[in-house]
């Protein structure tokens, strides 16, 4: 769920979206953490893959289908 790996309720607007991103950009990117690992690189796609989802109108109108 998208909205659960960006910790947003599902109401949340375009701000409340983009400031989550970039706390947990922050906190996750693997550059940050100093991790190179598989699971690293994969969760923080997945924190990419949220945002764009939820930031763009149709594509977020899809997903809450």
């Amino acid at each position: 769920d998208f909205y659960a790996v960006l910790d947003l309720p599902r109401g949340a607007d375009e701000t409340e979206i983009r400031s989550a991103f970039r706390q947990l950009s922050l906190k996750y990117h693997p550059d940050k953490r100093g991790s190179s690992s598989v699971a690293s690189h994969e969760n923080f796609v997945q924190l990419i893959e949220a945002y764009e989802t939820l930031c763009d109108p149709t594509r977020r109108r899809i997903y809450d289908m």
